[in-house]
């Protein structure tokens, strides 16, 4: 018994370990994402919609509130609003024909 306690705690670390570090990716590809948006945004005011702009800085504060630790109890809650507001900001980017291009 103590031995599959011992395997099953050590198991139990790597898979924590492993879903932290797949969270901490995601989420800062969802934050390097919104501020490149947002410097966009600042360069060219009128890039965007103006739904696109309520979107992203929706989904900044969302960021910057998100809690750090995952037994505060409204944090799958918090994590499930920051993907659907980044999927609804990706979105509204596509619809976005006006992005310059970088090429001369």
């Amino acid at each position: 018994v103590e031995h599959g306690a011992k395997v099953g705690f050590e198991d139990g670390r790597l898979l924590g370990l492993q879903r932290g570090f797949d969270l901490g990716e995601e989420f800062g590809t969802m934050y390097g994402s919104t501020l490149f948006w947002i410097a966009l945004q600042s360069k060219s005011p009128d890039l965007f919609s103006k739904r696109a702009h309520v979107v992203i800085k929706k989904l900044l504060v969302l960021l910057q509130e998100f809690p750090s630790n995952p037994t505060n109890e409204s944090y799958d809650e918090k994590l499930e609003l920051i993907r659907n507001t980044f999927k609804q900001a990706k979105s509204l980017m596509k619809n976005t024909s006006s992005i310059p291009s970088s090429k001369p």
